[in-house]
């Protein structure tokens, strides 16, 4: 029968692990790939997702030194290093000293389908070109005159060039890259794109790493020259390289402080030696499930994770403290205690699962596997360890003396006290989520993003369109709708401008409105005759049935433009971007894209904390769910009078934390409310063992405290780490745990 056993164990696990290496093991760091979209971009959440990739690949450097040809010197040795890497899907430093030119050809060849003058009567585009000719600034190069006499394709670009979004940008062609001066600086423009298989997870030989590597030993030569970095990736980067240096700190302190601490109640290895062995197994279980089911994991769930260690090993302390004391038939005696613990905290982590927040779905499901497995270890192999057969008594002082100066009369008077002075800090408590306040970049990143905001100065906003078709040229046409109100914007001085793809490939409606407008100007043959007659030309010729479309060759400038707005198609429907610069404070993003159907407006960072903050009140619901649920087993065991006076415990510990959240003006958001499902789920063992424990009262004791003080470690380290959900989390977590402690008693027989 034994044998049975240990093969079942082993037959769940071994089949647990091989289902997690049947797929390729993707770790995620990037936050935003897993927070909810609100109903507003849901509609549109692929193709917002689809543009976010490309942003997430980008990665750009600005070399700066004091002298221009050192830094260009720099900039091309860069590229030259790194040319034809794996890892990286282009990089770029010099520029085509034609593109100027290549992008006056674009305006020539496209003369009569690109309007940006808006000149609908011939006397003023008479007065233009001539203007263009004979004026201070005389255009030079007459090549193109015979068949473009008014020079309509030049009014355009220079129009184009003064107007674009570009034209704010510090950086100027110089020598063949790309340059800015400012402060007596030259900084020389360096882009990169990463392959979609580079992981922004950090690595020894990661690319991120390499690249700074090298730029790093260019600057221990040279002590002029420095370098600045910017770009998602590196963000991504430094999450994930932050998150393992966490998870390594928070594992180790914790279980250390676990082994020190069952080493001095235990005074013997095999309790320390077999709380490892299933805290490992468990991990190895839950990492199998969760990479099986999701296909993917995310950093963050290995350090909300990590609390398992302090859970799990809640129920091999209850198991080793009856082992030491020698309590005969230890299964028979915490079976019941185990089961209703590790039922109430299945069914509080199962409640984060209906939060659609994938992370939180991550983490439900890695808790429960994991204390699936620990309560599997213990009920299937730990019945077949060796009897413990020495004398020494387990350290029961504290124990004896908490239960001795805590009697019923002391703990009355802490319930009530607790629930009076509750009161007003949940009067002064806000449930809201700001995102912004979850990550910080490190002091070098917020420099380099500064100063490359500050030398491109393209002002582009966290506020951007999406908008969708059934054709690409009923795209164009929404976008033009759209363009009309946000010109209209500028002129309240709303933003300042805006990168739109119509404006360089019009929709061919557009195009054919103005090829319209063209030929009823030159229908004064008379006029239009006298003027060519200077330039020797017979007549202007409009060609029909050529016009500009989505997949027509365009400059390589314009063309970096398009990739950068241009999404493409997603389950038979086409999208583009359109995103506002220089945006004012009275800039309504929604009123805008309430004008115009089928476009929405994007604001990731308050879409994320509006949902967020609903998700919040639902998750306040699911909280209330689970504990009626966990309310009505507990009748069904023991009596509705006695599932009162046990379950009142974790409802009292979970209003504490909201109080102090109020009194201490910590915002509640969503994983602090993740918080009290938790101490629903683990808070509710300490009375259930109290409600069983009998004539061993202070063994239960001691082992309640050592629970409490490992889940205490777990949890309480959390609160150190520097991503705040993590941090809030931990010490919601551990308030509630404290508070449970305190007030367990309660629900003891005595």
């Amino acid at each position: 029968m034994s044998l049975l056993k240990i093969v079942i164990w082993a037959f769940i696990h071994v089949s647990l692990i091989i289902l997690g290496l049947s797929k390729e093991w993707v770790i995620e760091t990037d936050l935003y790939s897993v927070l909810p979209s609100s109903h507003e971009v849901s509609v549109v959440e692929q193709a917002e997702k689809e543009l976010s990739k490309k942003s997430f690949r980008n990665i750009t450097f600005l070399l700066r030194h004091k002298d221009f040809h050192t830094a260009k010197k720099y900039g091309l040795l860069f590229e030259e290093r790194f040319k034809g890497n794996k890892d990286l899907e282009s990089i770029h430093i010099k520029i085509d000293n034609n593109a100027n030119k290549e992008l006056l050809n674009y305006f020539f060849e496209n003369r009569y389908v690109l309007d940006y003058l808006k000149i609908s009567d011939l006397k003023t585009l008479e007065e233009k070109g001539l203007n263009k000719l004979y004026g201070a600034f005389p255009f030079t190069n007459l090549n193109l005159i015979k068949e473009d006499p008014y020079l309509i394709s030049v009014e355009n670009y220079e129009y184009f060039l003064a107007h674009s979004p570009i034209a704010y940008s510090k950086f100027m062609p110089q020598e063949g890259v790309l340059t800015a001066k400012d402060s007596n600086y030259f900084y020389v423009l360096w882009n990169g794109m990463l392959q979609t298989h580079v992981s922004s997870m950090a690595s020894e030989h990661h690319i991120l790493k390499e690249l700074g590597d090298f730029l790093d030993s260019l600057k221990s030569i040279d002590k002029e020259f420095t370098y600045y970095k910017s770009g998602v990736p590196f963000h991504s980067y430094e999450s994930s390289k932050n998150a393992k240096i966490e998870i390594a700190f928070i594992s180790t302190i914790s279980v250390g402080i676990v082994i020190l601490l069952l080493l001095y109640v235990f005074r013997t290895p095999v309790p320390i030696i077999s709380a490892l062995f299933t805290i490992g197994v468990s991990i190895v279980a839950a990492l199998s499930v969760t990479w099986f089911i999701f296909g993917s994991i995310h950093t963050f769930t290995f350090v909300f994770g990590t609390s398992i260690i302090g859970v799990s090993i809640d129920y091999a302390i209850h198991y080793f403290v009856c082992w030491k004391a020698k309590v005969s038939h230890i299964k028979k005696h915490i079976f019941k205690s185990l089961l209703l613990g590790f039922t109430t905290t299945c069914l509080s982590y199962i409640a984060l699962s209906f939060a659609e927040f994938s992370l939180l779905k991550q983490m439900a499901l890695f808790s429960t596997v994991g204390l699936g497995s620990s309560i599997l270890t213990i009920f299937l192999m730990f019945p077949y360890l060796p009897k413990y057969k020495k004398s020494n008594l387990l350290p029961t002082k504290v124990p004896e003396l908490f239960l001795k100066k805590y009697p019923k009369r002391i703990r009355n008077c802490v319930f009530i006290l607790s629930a009076i002075l509750l009161l007003p800090g949940l009067y002064f408590l806000k449930i809201q989520t700001d995102m912004g306040t979850f990550y910080t970049m490190s002091d070098e990143l917020k420099e380099s993003e500064a100063i490359h905001h500050r030398l491109n100065n393209l002002g582009i906003s966290a506020n951007y369109f999406i908008i969708e078709g059934n054709t690409p040229e009923e795209v164009l046409e929404r976008e033009e709708a759209l363009i009309k109100e946000l010109e209209q914007g500028k002129k309240d001085s709303l933003l300042k401008n805006y990168l739109a793809l119509s404006t360089f490939v019009p929709s061919k409606k557009k195009q054919e409105e103005t090829i319209t407008k063209y030929k009823n100007i030159f229908q004064d043959t008379l006029r239009v005759n006298r003027y060519l007659q200077n330039f020797n030309i017979h007549s202007i010729a409009i060609r029909d049935g050529e016009f500009l479309d989505i997949n027509s060759s365009i400059p390589t400038t314009l063309e970096s433009i398009k990739n950068m707005l241009w999404i493409g198609e997603i389950n038979n429907r086409f999208y583009t971007a359109v995103f506002p610069l220089h945006v004012s404070s009275d800039f309504n993003i929604k009123k805008f894209a309430d004008l115009n159907p089928h476009v929405y407006a994007v604001n990731k960072m308050e879409n994320i904390n509006s949902t967020l903050t609903n998700l919040s009140h639902t998750a306040l619901i699911l909280v209330a769910i689970a504990y009626g649920i966990v309310f009505v087993i507990l009748s069904m065991v023991y009596n509705i009078k006695e599932g009162i006076l046990i379950i009142r415990v974790p409802i009292l510990a979970s209003l504490i934390i909201v109080s102090l959240f109020g009194y201490f003006q910590i915002p509640l958001h969503f994983f602090a409310i993740a918080g009290l499902i938790l101490t629903l789920g683990i808070g509710i063992d300490y009375p259930l063992f109290f409600r069983e424990s009998g004539s061993k009262s202070v063994t239960t004791c001691l082992a309640i405290m050592l629970s409490a003080v490992t889940t205490l470690v777990s949890f309480g380290i959390l609160y150190f780490s520097n991503f705040l959900p993590v941090s809030t989390f931990g010490l919601a977590v551990s308030m509630g745990i404290i508070s449970s402690f305190i007030l367990s008693p309660f629900a003891s027989k005595k």
